[in-house]
């Protein structure tokens, strides 16, 4: 796995970084991400993209791989997160949001993973909704977002809300929903929002959620 800093120099060694994780079909440089860490960097995080290596290698080989076993890859984005040594946000995109709730999950949590949000969970694959990947969510130890199109065919909102409503999750585990938008928020006609709407709403979201949900954790 490696890892890009993309954004700008940290102002104190207390301030965390974005650490942008991408999913399971595209890397880095999917327009989705582009744009996602464009938009942080306007709103004056710094950002950190890391790739996993069956990524680095599909590229380079010029050919789609599948991603490996999900516990390998929570390993790589751990050993990545650790040589970090200074205090990260994950944002994943996809699998890689489910890969980061599962390291928030884990015995294994680096101490310096302060928070993680996910641009799109996938609850299930697609046309199985009984096969839910949330078994992990009681273990969750910091504070974790997800910001999901209501049309999400990974996990939509009459799904997923009363799913929500029965769970036994710690409250630090939020949902916030984008109205009408796909996988990858992009929304319908009739909403009329675009993509890029719903991307700015989820970004805004995140940074006052970051915020607020940092300075209880770290008491300021």
């Amino acid at each position: 796995m490696t890892a890009k800093n993309y954004g700008k120099t940290v102002k104190k060694p207390s301030d965390p970084v974005v650490v942008l994780v991408h999913g399971a079909g595209a890397g880095l440089d999917s327009g989705f991400l582009v744009e996602a860490k464009a938009g942080f960097e306007a709103r004056g995080l710094t950002v950190i993209g890391v790739e996993f290596d069956y990524m680095i290698q599909a590229r380079a080989a010029g050919k789609r791989r599948p991603p490996p076993a999900v516990a390998g890859l929570v390993v790589e984005l751990r050993e990545v997160v650790e040589a970090l040594g200074k205090p990260v946000v994950i944002v994943g995109k996809s699998m890689g949001g489910r890969i980061a709730s599962m390291l928030a999950a884990s015995d294994g949590m680096p101490a310096n993973v302060l928070a993680v949000s996910v641009l799109g969970y996938p609850f299930h694959p697609t046309g199985k909704p009984h096969q839910l990947r949330v078994q992990h969510f009681e273990q969750i130890q910091v504070p974790l977002m997800i910001f999901q199109g209501s049309r999400d065919p990974f996990g939509r909102a009459a799904e997923i809300q009363p799913l929500f409503a029965a769970s036994s999750w710690p409250g630090t585990v939020e949902l916030h929903w984008l109205e009408s938008g796909d996988h990858d928020f992009q929304p319908t006609r009739r909403s009329g929002k675009s993509r890029e709407d719903l991307l700015d709403e989820a970004l805004d979201a995140t940074v006052t959620w970051m915020q607020q949900r940092l300075a209880e954790r770290l008491g300021r």
